[in-house]
């Protein structure tokens, strides 16, 4: 044949039960993993079942099962620029199977299988035949110790690696997770609840030819009892990670490839005081250890703070904090770790430590004005060198309610900052927040500015604004129009590279059956690095991360969808996304990579008695420069009828 290609029919009986394939070069491009061969033969099971119009399932005299789902069948084709051409008919289906020994609270159990679900694939925009399975067991949930068992095993399945706040980059790959839990639940002893769980998943970028892998285990224990009127609580985590991450996601020539062990443990109590008030302490440790590509890194730090809080009148509230940091960069890199980071690096010094104290104060002047004030000193050693700040701020709150204004809250007021080096200047906090409905216009809107507030480190001051809007109309008895608009901006006022910044824009128009959409998003700003994409960084961290640790990333994102359900029973839906991203490794601006992404779906059902019919078609093109890869493109469709089905 022209080009050199041959192409040929085959049929097997493989995992999609009976079908038949269309080859190219002599190769099974359609081929599936047999891991899910065994959910296929198990839903079959449950059709045989059905057939034979089975009621009820009995296996001894206390065991109670039933077996419902779906069922399907029909026409799947796909095409794309590495996998070829595949085309075949196909068996798919959902079960759930459940029941209990002797007594629901002695011993219950369930198992969900899904198998090749291509037709809801394109409905959610999965690019994959996905199969998956999970399961479980409930042990004496009705006794002082009860357990559980649950699993998960996903094959061949769909997901996304986020980019900031874009909708980010289409992956396939597989997963894999596995949980214990057990409690002591003793009347008048301390309960104890532990839990432990195993996650592992692999996932392929579209496009690329690189993966990226995580592995994760943790332990956590905790209590909480009630003593000669002391609440007092504990809890311990141990939580290993294993994270290697493509070239193509850092920006430079190699996989970043970690390894971390993080453990913490807290205890807190907290007591009823005069005055309406209560008392609290607590204690905390964390430790972690870890490498990356071949170094290793480790940190920790201990905790220990006090509040005490009053309310002797209705109109009058004081609260008081004092709190101890061992390690203010063992502190920081705990909540990096918490937000999925690769062993984080924080670089204060040789030591650190944080020292703080705080009041804060609101009175109720009359009903519609009240007033709030803080003062609050910190202490650190940062760089070996010691750094103190005392901090002050008031604000004053209004609200109104006017019929021609709606509901009105606008509140005002002054920060102030004194060093050893002297006073920084006041800052300013205004803010209003609105409501208004007007004719068939339904109004709300908010806007908030804070300059100069304080930070995690001590000298280091902040300016952020947020901005929020609403419209709602009415346009005639069955036509309603929305739309929204919102965003913020943020940034230490001394570092550069340390802002973020995003907005979004979306608008709705529904008449009767029908609904149409339109959004629009942009961002720019530090992001962090984590296996599960780039997520912004907690608080104002970066200036103190590692040039690995974050990106300075820029994305945008549009979409239109439509949806329908002209007549009863038949439904319809379309869309189309298209994302944008840019990111320069390290805030240091050592390589850049771009990347694309556009998705288009169309799906539709239709129902009639036990039977659905179902449509679905997805086309999807991606683009990362830095795989070195032409941009590669997918597209899947399938056709279909699938039956609800009750075995016993």
């Amino acid at each position: 044949m022209a080009g050199g290609q041959s192409f040929r029919l085959s049929a097997a009986n493989g995992r999609q039960g009976w079908h038949a394939k269309v080859l190219r070069d002599g190769a099974d491009v359609n081929s599936q993993r047999n891991n899910a061969r065994v959910l296929g033969w198990l839903l079959a099971f449950g059709v045989m079942l059905a057939g034979q119009g089975w009621a009820q399932i009995e296996i001894g005299k206390n065991t109670s099962m039933s077996l419902s789902g779906d069922v399907g069948f029909g026409y799947n084709g796909s095409n794309g620029d590495t996998i070829g051409s595949s085309h075949s008919t196909l068996f798919s289906g959902d079960a759930v199977l459940q029941g209990y020994y002797y007594n629901p609270r002695f011993l219950s159990y369930y198992v969900d299988p899904i198998y090749n679900r291509s037709q809801a694939d394109s409905g959610e925009g999965s690019l994959t035949n996905a199969s998956n399975v999970s399961a479980g067991v409930n042990l004496f949930s009705g006794s002082h110790f009860p357990g559980s068992i649950s699993f998960g095993e996903g094959f061949n399945t769909s997901g996304t690696y986020g980019i900031g706040v874009t909708p980010g980059l289409d992956t396939t790959g597989k997963s894999h997770s596995f949980g214990i839990g057990w409690a002591e639940l003793i009347p008048g002893a301390p309960p104890v609840n532990i839990q432990y769980s195993q996650t592992a998943s692999e996932n392929s970028i579209f496009g690329t030819s690189q993966d990226d892998h995580t592995d994760a285990k943790n332990l956590n224990v905790f209590s909480n009892y009630k003593l000669a009127g002391w609440y007092m609580g504990a809890h311990l985590t141990d939580t290993w990670t294993s994270t290697e991450l493509p070239a193509l996601i850092t920006g430079t020539d190699q996989a970043v490839t970690g390894d971390t062990n993080s453990k913490s443990f807290s205890v807190n109590a907290n007591h009823k005081l005069p005055l309406r008030g209560s008392f609290g302490a607590s204690y905390g440790w964390s430790d972690f250890t870890g490498n990356e590509n071949g170094s290793s890194y480790s940190g920790g730090n201990q905790t220990l703070s006090a509040s005490a809080a009053f309310a002797p009148t209705d109109r009058f509230t004081s609260s008081f904090q004092a709190n101890y940091d061992s390690s203010l960069a063992g502190s920081i890199e705990q909540q990096l770790i918490g937000v999925g980071a690769v062993t984080p690096q924080v670089d204060l010094g040789k030591s650190s430590y944080s020292i703080s104290l705080n009041n804060s104060d609101n009175v109720v002047i009359t009903k519609s004005l009240s007033a709030g004030f803080n003062v609050g000193h910190v202490e650190q050693v940062v760089y070996g060198e010691t750094v103190s700040a005392t901090h002050f701020s008031a604000i004053i709150d209004y609200r109104f309610l006017k019929p021609l204004w709606g509901t009105v809250v606008v509140y005002a007021g002054l920060n102030d900052e004194a060093t050893e080096a002297g006073n920084t200047g006041a800052g300013l906090i205004a803010g209003v927040n609105f409501t208004k409905q007007w004719s068939n216009f339904e109004l709300d809107g908010s806007f908030g500015y804070s300059q100069d507030t304080q930070t995690v480190l001590a000298t280091e001051v902040t300016s952020n604004y947020s901005y929020l809007a609403k419209a709602q109309r009415r346009l005639g008895r069955r036509v309603r129009w929305l739309t929204t608009f919102n965003g913020f901006h943020t940034g230490l006022g001394e570092a550069e590279g340390s802002s973020a910044h995003a907005e979004s824009y979306g608008t709705q128009l529904v008449y009767k059956m029908y609904n149409v959409g339109a959004t629009y998003g942009h961002t720019s700003g530090t992001v962090l690095l984590t296996a599960n994409g780039l997520v912004a960084a907690p608080g104002t961290l970066a200036p103190v991360l590692t040039a690995n640790g974050s990106l300075l990333d820029t994305g945008s994102s549009y979409s239109f969808s439509f949806t329908t359900n002209p007549i009863r029973r038949l439904s319809f839906s379309t869309s189309y996304m298209r994302t944008l991203n840019d990111s320069l490794a390290g805030v240091a601006g050592a390589a850049a990579s771009n990347s694309a992404s556009k998705v288009y779906l169309m799906f539709t059902t239709y129902q009639f008695r036990k039977m659905v019919f179902t449509a679905g078609y997805t086309n999807l093109n991606q683009f990362v420069s830095a795989s070195g890869l032409p941009p590669a493109s997918y597209t899947n469709f399938y056709v279909g009828i699938q039956r609800w089905f009750k075995a016993f």
